[in-house]
């Protein structure tokens, strides 16, 4: 609007000085045209501002990173008169992944019609993406003057990490680790005293410290008791925020962590390994630990973990100790924002092709 103004002013101007310079009729004639018409062409789009309505539908939703995001506007142009043309302005952020970026749209809105439009934007970058209908553009007839629609309307995308199913194993010491926990399996029986997972017949092979005596005796015969099975978590992926000496983000090498983050939680998960997946959050001021026992918790860890960000302070290792004290697991997998991969202290070789993690090679025993 002020540019397309500055230079009609300009135009303007030399028309005026044309008009004093040169005793001709026709200068004045454009001057008086061009003073109309830039009164009547800002009364028009002053008039079209009122009768178009634009409203971005706010879904909030996730997708997985690489797939195209349904940006919705909603646009109503009430005008009996013209077709409307409108330009509209758009702003992405993510400040996980610590990247921003503008762009528009140019539409024709024929009058007296309502219209849903639908912008696809491809998702690169993991975490909590913010976009903006920050506003849009009315033009008068001749497409020569235009005034702007300020809005500030948003919708927010959670961008979630793709996920690998890895050649993962979990090893013999790793099944049989008694973790202690509050929760129980409902499928298979163990060790856990506290809890009965069944009450069943006796055979032969079964202890006779196993009996229920009291049912065995108003029954007529003998019945014997199943424990219960803890479901602890048995293996800990601990995420190392730690900065290191690099001042920038490097946002390629964050993706990778991130998958490698759910590729590991996915591939336990499908091992039916129960496990633990911490990290220190700055903001909170404490260490977000996330249990994968269920599905859905593999989606629930996804949708936190472009939340992580890196950490300055040198007393990260004191908070870990803190925070797991008295706790024990079978496996400790240690994840650094650097794309360090450390299990039980022992440091795994990432197969690499040009920088990027050949997710079919990548072996874990845990």
């Amino acid at each position: 609007m002020i540019k397309r103004t500055f230079i009609f002013l300009v135009l303007f101007v030399i028309t005026g000085v044309l008009y004093f310079l040169f005793d001709e009729d026709i200068s004045g004639y454009f001057l008086i045209l061009e003073a109309v018409y830039f009164l009547g062409a800002f009364l028009f789009c002053l008039i079209e501002k009122t009768k178009l309505k634009i409203r971005l539908r706010d879904n909030q939703f996730s997708v997985e990173r690489e797939q195209e995001i349904p940006i919705q506007v909603q646009v109503e142009n009430k005008s009996r008169i013209i077709d409307q043309r409108v330009r509209l302005y758009f702003k992405l952020e993510n400040k996980a992944a610590g990247n921003k970026k503008k762009f528009y749209r140019d539409y024709v809105i024929p009058k007296k019609s309502k219209q849903m439009i639908s912008i696809p934007v491809n998702a690169k970058n993991c975490g909590a993406m913010v976009i903006t209908l920050s506003k849009a553009r009315i033009y008068d007839l001749c497409y020569l003057m235009c005034i702007h629609k300020r809005m500030k309307q948003q919708m927010k995308v959670t961008v979630l990490p793709k996920a690998h199913l890895l050649a993962l194993e979990v090893s013999k010491k790793t099944r049989d680790f008694i973790a202690d926990a509050e929760e129980h399996s409902d499928r298979e029986s163990g060790d856990d005293v506290s809890e009965i997972f069944q009450v069943r017949e006796y055979t032969e092979q079964d202890s006779v410290r196993d009996i229920h005596w009291k049912l065995s005796a108003k029954m007529d015969d003998l019945f014997v008791k199943d424990y219960g099975k803890t479901l602890g978590s048995s293996v800990l992926i601990w995420v190392n925020t730690e900065k290191g000496k690099q001042k920038k983000k490097n946002r390629k090498q964050y993706m990778q962590v991130l998958e490698m983050i759910a590729s590991i939680s996915l591939s336990l998960f499908e091992q039916e390994c129960i496990h633990t997946v911490a990290w220190y959050e700055k903001e909170q001021v404490k260490v977000r630990k996330k249990r994968v026992s269920k599905e859905r918790n593999v989606y629930e860890l996804m949708n936190l973990l472009g939340t992580i960000e890196a950490y300055e302070g040198n007393d990260l290792r004191a908070i870990y100790e803190d925070a797991f004290r008295g706790e024990s697991f079978s496996t400790i997998i240690e994840i650094s924002l650097s794309g360090e991969v450390l299990v039980n202290q022992e440091q795994c070789d990432i197969p690499r092709k040009k920088g990027v993690i050949d997710w079919k090679q990548v072996a874990f025993l845990v």
